[in-house]
Parts: C-alpha cells; structure tokens; sequence
C-alpha cells in the first residue's frame, strides 16, 4: 500500500493538484484505511485540492471511452453516469499498467477480498439476517446493480473473463466512492441528457472516512469550475487524529448495504413497518388508492416521529372505512395539508402500539437467538430495537405532535 500511496501522491501532485504533507493513510483496527493527520490541522486549512482533469466523472471520460473506441456515441449517451464509470474501471483494470489511471486504481479495493463486509457479496443466509430496513435497502441495491450490469454486460465481457464479477467490483467501487459534483460548473450544460448524474470519482479524496456530524465539524467539500478542494472544517485536528467527511444523512441499513459499514448511535437510523401495515393494516381498496395517490409502500418511523407516508396510510385505514365519498374527500383534504391528524389519531396510536410490541418481541428473539449474527447485523437489529422502544415510551406524545 505504501508505494501505491506514493505513486498516487505523485501523480496528484505532478498534475497540478495539491496533498497537504500532514496527511497519511493509515490502517485503521476495525475500519480498514482512513487519513489521518501528523500535525496540528487549523480551521478551513487547505487539505487536498484536485485539477478537473483528475477527476473521474461522466464528463472527463466520454473521450476516453468514445475516442478510444469502447463505446459509440450513442451507446455512451445511453447509459448513467454509474454505468459507466464502472465499465471504466473494469476497462483500466484490464490495462494493468498501461493504464493512465494506475496510481489511482493501485488504492481501490481489492477484487477479491475489498466488499466481502457488503451484503452484496453475502450467503443468502447471512443476507435474510438483515432488519427490515437492511432487506429493503439490500433489495433496492441488487436490483440497481442488476439494471447497470443487464445494461452493460456485452461490454464488460469484451474486457475481463469473469464480466459479472468483474462488473460488480467495479460498480461497488464507484458506489462506495462516489461523491456529488456539479457538471455543469465544467460543461455548462443543464441538460440531463447530455448530464445524467452529478457523480465524480476524486483521487486520494475517497479515502476519506465517514461521520455522522453534518456541517462545518468535519472537513468540507468546495468545488468550482477549476476542481475539487477539501477544507479543514471548523474543529481543526491534533496530530494522529482522523479525517471524516460527512457524506449526508444515512442510516446504517444504508451505510452497511453501500459501503459496508455501520457506525455507533446513527441519529439516522429508522424503523420500517411496511411489511406489517401492508400484511395486517391494509386492504386492497387502502392499496388502491394509497398507490394511486402516490403513498404505497416505505413507510418509516424515527426515534420521536412518524413520516408523513405513514400517516397518510393510517389516515386512509381510518377514513376509509366505509365507502362514502365524504371520507375519501377527507383523505384528500389531509394529504392536501388541509385536514389534521385529530380524527385519526386514536386509529393511528392503537395501530403503531400493535405493530411495534410486536415487533419489539421479534427483534428482542432475534438477539437472544443462538444463531450467530455478523456484528454489523447485532447492530441494525439493535439500533431498531431502541428506536422502537423509544417510539412505545412515548407514543402517545409523539402522535399527538403530528
């Protein structure tokens, strides 16, 4: 790793861009790599800066790849902006070190062995221990990457033996990787067709570790029409401190399924009752009209708040009772924001009190199940746990407050 490290310093550095000598990569027991500091770091201190052109996005490829005869113009315009970063990566992979990119590609994740902590690369054992929260997220994940490799599986093949595997390495690192970056600050086009996805791949930058603290904490984030910058945030750091960045609101089912990690107290984390008001709560007329108002399915709880989805769902259970046309309008009238959560509170209490106790039992079996959980898993399975035990705590002020 180290000569790797270096060759990718030298790289940045030679092409204009800029690492702060106080950064180090560092393997870190438990976590894998992250930066770390070996100096005094003060506030807004300028850390990394990238050129344009070392960065890796839907706009600094296209020549490569259509110029270098991978793709046709048209075949490029087809597909995300994750789609073919991936086959990028797979492409230069196959380069070895012919690659322009190989002091990049020398610090990615190894191929084998770099997302076996991701559940898409799990048994199917392993991956039905997940919370319900996990099942979704995962669900979402697998069929993304399902599309993107369907979508480019004929190109992948022309480049590695083994395209599936190939194609998931790669379509994980971008996934794990990625950071937003607006293209029209470099294009000045707006549009989507010509821009599909403000996703860049930045050097050095991905390794910069998660943290859970959003604003000006943590390091910060500039770009502009000339690159990519990372700024000390307004804590500063001592010596062999690590660096975080915050990369934006996501519970650990999210985290996990991504990147492969989770972290301790999420203030993100949710729970997801979809599964128990769908299979219990409600009916085939409450599914017909909650999916024609665009309100079926992800309904979600937060330690001390019930989402909007989920009060319209009891909204319907509740107004829907009967088929006048008096109570749809009510319907109407609360998704409208124009009718409150009074008439259906009582509904809404008694329901949630039912789903949670019984999912509180269920999660309480889990963890004391002889069946041995990956750790990461014990910790969705407790986190919800928690927030589900706060939610009955105190329910009844917490519906009131909707």
């Amino acid at each position: 790793m180290e000569n790797s490290h270096v060759q990718l310093i030298e790289w940045i550095t030679s092409n204009g861009g800029y690492i702060s000598p106080k950064l180090e990569i560092r393997e870190l027991p438990g976590r894998g790599r992250g930066l770390v500091v070996n100096d005094r770091v003060y506030p807004n201190e300028r850390l990394i800066h990238l050129k344009l052109r070392q960065l890796l996005n839907y706009s600094s490829i296209h020549n490569a790849m259509v110029d270098g005869g991978h793709l046709s113009e048209t075949e490029y315009r087809s597909m995300s902006a994750h789609q073919v970063l991936a086959l990028f990566l797979v492409i230069q992979q196959s380069l070895g070190s012919k690659s322009d990119w190989k002091a990049f590609m020398g610090l990615l994740p190894d191929r084998k062995e770099g997302f076996l902590d991701v559940p898409l690369q799990w048994s199917k054992e392993d991956q039905d221990s997940l919370t319900p929260e996990g099942i979704v997220v995962l669900k979402k994940t697998l069929d993304t990457f399902e599309a993107d490799y369907d979508k480019t599986k004929t190109f992948v093949a022309k480049y590695d033996s083994d395209p599936r595997d190939a194609y998931l390495w790669a379509w994980l690192c971008v996934n794990s990787r990625c950071l937003y970056f607006d293209l029209t600050l470099t294009t000045g086009k707006k549009d989507a067709q010509e821009v599909p996805d403000n996703i860049t791949l930045a050097p050095y930058v991905d390794l910069i570790n998660h943290s859970v603290e959003s604003g000006p904490t943590h390091c910060q984030l500039k770009t502009s029409s000339i690159g990519f910058e990372i700024l000390c945030g307004q804590r500063g750091y001592t010596a062999d401190e690590e660096i975080f960045l915050c990369y934006g609101p996501r519970s650990n089912s999210v985290l996990l399924c991504e990147y492969g990690f989770t972290v301790p107290e999420n203030p993100w984390d949710d729970v997801d009752i979809s599964d128990a008001l769908e299979n219990t709560f409600l009916t085939k007329q409450h599914e017909t009209v909650l999916r024609e108002m665009g309100y079926y399915g992800e309904y979600t709880l937060l330690p001390d708040s019930i989402s909007f989805r989920t009060q319209v769902a009891f909204a319907a259970i509740h107004f829907l009772q009967s088929a006048e046309p008096a109570n749809a309008r009510l319907l109407k009238l609360f998704v409208d924001g124009k009718l409150g959560t009074q008439r259906f509170q009582n509904t809404m209490k008694a329901g949630l009190r039912d789903i949670l106790t019984t999912s509180a039992q269920e999660t309480e079996a889990i963890l004391a199940s002889s069946a041995k959980l990956r750790s990461c898993v014990e910790i969705l399975h407790q986190s919800r746990l928690k927030i589900i035990q706060s939610l009955l705590a105190d329910l009844t002020s917490i519906v009131g407050a909707t």
